[in-house]
């Protein structure tokens, strides 16, 4: 009996020493997942950016209209980001977006990964995901805000690279990057799922 529990404190110990650790990005941009982001700082950056409710994400454009981004804030006093999508396609439908001029192509992990970056080069940065995928309905549901059965659906792309550790290891980072056509269409980088 003895045996059978050290057998089984062993496995579960070693399960957990080979738990995946978050290998992701820190940081897209100015937002980063290991300081509060408070979204009042990012909006003096980028803009103002009307909301359709407390709920709903900033949405903003580039000038340039080639660069989409949205940032979800968590509660809080004050107000802090929790998630953002940068992407080369709209993501937020039917709601105000706010053109900013801030040059959004420049928003880069600290590892020099953008839009446009290949996929090779998130591989090289950030190693093996933790899963990897095509996106599907559920995907566009998650990252294009305010979607709605019936709407032209955005180009995602044919893949898309996941890196998280997960609750089951204390550290909620999440970093998605969407490729089509071996280059990045889209990072989605939160503190959150």
């Amino acid at each position: 009996m003895l045996r059978a529990i050290l057998l089984i404190t062993t496995l579960s110990a070693s399960s957990l020493a080979s738990a995946q650790k978050y290998t992701g990005p820190r940081c897209l941009g100015p937002y980063c997942l290991n300081r509060d982001a408070v979204i009042s700082q990012l909006i003096k950056q980028l803009g103002p950016a009307p909301r359709n409710s407390e709920f709903a994400p900033y949405c903003y454009e580039s000038q340039d209209h080639g660069v989409f981004l949205y940032l979800l804030s968590a509660e809080g006093v004050p107000p802090t980001v929790d998630a953002a999508l940068l992407s080369d396609f709209p993501n937020c439908m039917h709601m105000a977006t706010a053109s900013t001029a801030d040059n959004l192509n420049r928003w880069r992990t600290p590892e020099g990964i953008g839009l446009g970056s290949s996929e090779q080069d998130v591989l090289h940065a950030y190693g093996k995901p933790s899963r990897e995928g095509k996106p599907d309905s559920k995907t566009y549901r998650e990252l294009v805000k305010g979607y709605q059965k019936g709407d032209t659906l955005p180009d995602l792309g044919e893949k898309e690279l996941q890196y998280g550790a997960g609750a089951a290891m204390g550290d909620l980072s999440l970093a998605k990057f969407g490729i089509r056509n071996g280059k990045v269409s889209y990072i989605w980088l939160s503190y959150r799922d």
